[in-house]
C-alpha cells in the first residue's frame, strides 16, 4: 500500500501542479487582457483628446475655412471666366477667319464676274466690230454698185 499511497500522492501533486499551472496561466491571460483593455482605454482617451483638439482647431479655424472656401469659389469663378473669355476669343478668331474667307470668296466671285463681264464686253465689242466691218463692207459695195450704176445710168440716159 505504501507504493499505492506514494503513487496516489504523486497523482495528487501532479493534479495540484496542473491546477496551479492552469490558474497561473489564467491569471497571466487575465493580466494580459487587463493590460490590453487599459491600453485600449488609453488609446481611446488619446483619440478622444485628439478628436477634441481637432474639433477645437476646426472650430477656431472655421472662419478661416469659410474664407478658404470663399477663396476657392472665387478662384473657380475666375478660372471659369478666363475659360469663357478664351472660348469667346477663339470663337471670334474663328468667326473672323470665316468672315475673311467669305469676304475673299465674295471678292473672288466679284473679280470673276468682272472678268466675265469684261470678256462679254470684249466679245460684244468684237461682235460689234465685226458687224460694223460687215456694214462698212456692205456700204462700200453698195457705193461701188451705185458708182457703177451711175455711169451705166448716164449711158442709158444719153442713149
Amino acid at each position: 500500500m505504501s507504493e499505492q499511497y506514494k503513487e496516489l500522492l504523486k497523482i495528487r501533486r501532479q493534479r495540484e501542479l496542473t491546477k496551479t499551472l492552469r490558474a497561473n496561466k489564467e491569471k497571466e491571460l487575465l493580466k494580459e487582457a487587463q493590460l490590453r483593455e487599459e491600453k485600449a482605454k488609453e488609446e481611446l482617451e488619446e483619440f478622444s483628446d485628439f478628436k477634441n483638439a481637432r474639433q477645437s482647431e476646426i472650430y477656431s479655424t472655421n472662419t478661416g475655412a469659410e474664407t478658404d472656401r470663399r477663396q476657392i469659389e472665387k478662384d473657380r469663378s475666375e478660372m471659369f471666366l478666363m475659360k469663357e473669355k478664351q472660348h469667346i476669343k477663339e470663337q471670334s478668331v474663328t468667326q473672323a477667319k470665316k468672315n475673311t474667307a467669305q469676304q475673299e470668296q465674295v471678292w473672288e466671285e466679284a473679280r470673276e464676274k468682272r472678268v466675265d463681264e469684261a470678256r462679254g464686253v470684249q466679245k460684244f465689242k468684237h461682235l460689234l466690230d465685226n458687224h460694223k466691218e460687215q456694214a462698212r463692207k456692205e456700204f462700200e459695195r453698195s457705193e461701188e454698185k451705185k458708182v457703177e450704176e451711175i455711169p451705166h445710168a448716164r449711158l442709158q440716159s444719153q442713149r
